[in-house]
């Protein structure tokens, strides 16, 4: 805070605040030809640095918060400027020659003028009496009995602590949103040769970069868009959008995001999305609408300013014939919940920075609050508590086949598939090490199976219903086993060599492996866990004694959950539920909070108030344990507003203090609400440089 304070001091002359916010250029540097393969043709001429290339595209604060930042900010200057000339007019009046003191006092008017302006409105037009109409008797009162230095002196110090909060809270915005902005200036694409067959790589500045683009990425430089790789592979480091601790490694068919970090490797990519429709950009906006949302502190403390004003009003009168003049003023200018309105929205938006450095996107700036007072958690089974990918259970072999051939034949036929149930088969055969078959000719069927050409051998793979479609006899003794499977939530595929059924893979739910801990953290919080399915009774029973969680509800609709919510409100709970940022969208939009695991691909649609950016459940406990901080911090911040002005008006009743000592006793209490705030944001590390900590 101290530095921010030097800072805030140095940059009080008239134009110092713009040029904070402007960034400098990038340097820009040819690329090495040397090291760049294929043809590349710069509309620049040259090619930007890999390392230098990166500029706010998008993230930083639109042109109209930077407005009204300046406009704040100028006003904020002007005022500690003329509170700086009257305490130099004054001491020198006192030093020197007393004319010198009235000098200032048109300077001392022109600083109180709005306190008339807004407290005559509000007294008149209003016909009431909040903290306005105190803050410009208070100000009269001062100028009135010949306290010139005390008046400059008062607005001087609001002035400044207000434009360090202004300065801190434009730092911690942009540091909210702005690894999120991080783009190239100009992107590499690939385009046609004129011969047709060559492409050439050509270099055009980002803003021209649109869906369906192929777009160039090398090593040390960000992802331009959103897309799929259609080409390479490379080390892609997804932090500050997921959350992920550590660069997952992605190639063909993989998606990929919108500033995040190419770490190694070189791909080509197909562009979906680009400039402000990419998920990067879309979270970016969700964030800045969040950082504006007020504290129940902050709002507590104007609404408690506003109606303590004529509380405040009578014990200065009465503090009149006790402490005389100084000791009325002293009560007047002690101001007990105006630091609140300043640190409360600081603390927030700092709470919000950490959690977004944790992969938890806050899209409605109540939740964090309320996520304090949640008594009940409810959970969604399917997605939430289970993996969309399956775990193979038995294999059942016939005529002679073993497990690792019936597998092998499965994975052969499965393996350019990417549903979940492929994967899983895959998984499966690569843990036993099988070598693969090349299919020669695919036929599917959607929702029911697949019929491919292995060598001299026919492979059908799929449901039942498949088999039965494709005459394939299935034996009474398994179609018994599949029914007592399904009991258990278990489904199963069949595979059939030359026509004939050979075997059947039983798959089962995998629940998350981060569960049963979360479960253990909820329950030490002592929240009241429920499960929500659509499964049978037998199943999601199955599933809660397993994971430890008492309450249930089985078979439930979709329409159905919301119900469940709103009865279990009704009932006086506080709910938060955890499902399907897409899917769940009723149940989640009426619960007290809401949180999906749906990550940041759909983050725009997603129902929820917070989403979880990796899909990772463990995140949970974590937002719980961020939620607490911001609850203690707003404590403090509420504390230290309200006990140093109780203090000082206690002392001028008590003690006979004066208007310097309330007011150096007011000075205190703010640096202890701003330091406070702010603590946050210092034990996250630098604004600078995102860190998770796993």
């Amino acid at each position: 805070m101290i530095k921010d304070a030097f800072a805030v001091l140095k940059d009080v002359a008239p134009h110092a605040w713009l040029n904070t916010m402007r960034s400098a250029p990038a340097a820009e540097h040819p690329r090495n030809p040397s090291i760049t393969p294929g043809i590349r043709i710069s509309q620049r001429g040259q090619a930007p640095d890999a390392t230098t290339n990166d500029k706010k595209n998008g993230a930083q604060l639109s042109a109209e918060a930077q407005a009204r930042f300046r406009a704040e900010d100028a006003k904020l200057n002007q005022d500690i400027a003329l509170s700086a000339a009257v305490l130099g007019l004054t001491t020198a009046g006192a030093l020197v020659a007393h004319p010198l003191a009235l000098l200032s006092l048109p300077i001392l008017v022109k600083l109180v003028i709005p306190y008339f302006r807004e407290g005559y409105h509000n007294l008149v037009k209003k016909r009431k009496i909040d903290a306005t109409v105190r803050d410009a008797i208070a100000m009269g009162g001062l100028i009135g009995t010949g306290l010139f230095s005390m008046t400059a002196l008062f607005e001087g110090t609001y002035a400044l602590s207000k434009k360090i909060v202004l300065r801190t809270r434009l730092r911690s915005e942009e540091a909210l949103t702005g690894a999120l902005g991080e783009q190239p200036r100009t992107v590499w694409v690939l385009r046609q040769a004129q011969d047709g067959q060559n492409g050439l790589e050509v270099e055009i500045p980002f803003e021209q970069l649109k869906p369906d683009d192929e777009c160039i990425v090398s090593g040390g430089q960000r992802i331009p868009a959103d897309g799929i790789i259609t080409e390479g592979i490379a080390t892609i480091d997804r932090r500050m959008l997921t959350g992920e601790s550590q660069p997952i490694e992605s190639s063909i068919g993989d998606p990929v995001f919108a500033s995040t970090l190419v770490v190694s490797g070189r791909i080509r990519l197909r562009v979906d999305k680009s400039g402000q429709e990419t998920a990067a950009a879309q979270i970016a906006e969700i964030l800045r609408n969040t950082a504006d949302y007020p504290s129940s502190v902050a709002l507590w403390s104007k609404q408690f300013g506003d109606q303590a004003a004529a509380p405040m009003l009578a014990l200065s009168a009465a503090a009149l014939p006790i402490a005389g003049v100084s000791g009325a003023m002293a009560v007047l200018i002690s101001d007990v919940a105006w630091d609140a309105r300043l640190t409360g929205p600081l603390s927030v938006l700092n709470y919000l920075k950490l959690a977004t450095q944790h992969g938890i996107l806050i899209k409605d700036g109540r939740a964090l609050e309320l996520l304090s007072k949640v008594d009940t958690v409810v959970f969604d089974k399917t997605g939430t508590l289970t993996l969309e990918q399956p775990e193979l259970g038995r294999i059942y072999v016939r005529d002679g086949l073993d497990e690792n051939q019936l597998l092998q034949y499965a994975a052969s036929a499965e393996a350019r598939q990417t549903h979940p149930i492929a994967r899983a088969i895959l998984q499966a055969a690569q843990a036993r090490q099988l070598d693969l078959n090349i299919a020669q000719a695919v036929h599917y069927e959607a929702g029911f199976g697949i019929l491919v050409h292995l060598a001299d051998r026919q492979v059908h793979v799929g449901s039942a219903r498949y088999m039965g479609m494709e005459a394939i006899d299935v034996p009474t003794e398994w179609r018994a086993l599949q029914t007592a499977g399904h009991a258990q939530g278990y489904s199963y595929i069949y595979i059939a060599v030359d026509r004939r059924l050979n075997g059947m893979i039983e798959l089962r739910p995998a629940i998350r492996p981060e569960v049963k801990q979360l479960v253990q953290q909820l329950k030490a919080r002592n929240l009241s866990l429920y499960i929500l399915s659509g499964d049978h009774e037998q199943v999601t029973a199955a599933l809660a004694a397993h994971l430890g969680i008492e309450n249930y509800f089985a078979e439930v609709l979709p329409t159905g959950k919301a119900q469940i919510v709103e009865q279990m409100q009704a009932n006086g709970a506080s709910v938060c539920f955890v499902g399907d940022g897409i899917n769940d969208a009723i149940a989640l939009k009426k619960a007290h909070v809401s949180v999906s695991l749906h990550g940041a691909s759909t983050v725009a649609a997603d129902a929820a108030s917070v989403v979880l950016m990796d899909g990772n459940l463990e995140k949970l406990g974590r937002l719980f344990e961020i939620a607490d901080g911001l609850r203690a911090n707003l404590r403090i911040d509420l504390l230290a507003s309200f006990v140093p002005g109780a203090v000082a008006i206690g002392g001028v009743f008590l003690f006979h203090l004066g208007v310097l000592p309330a007011f150096v006793i007011g000075v205190g209490g703010s640096a202890v609400g701003l330091v406070n705030a702010m603590l946050p944001r210092w034990a996250s590390g630098n604004d600078a440089t995102v860190q998770t900590k796993t």
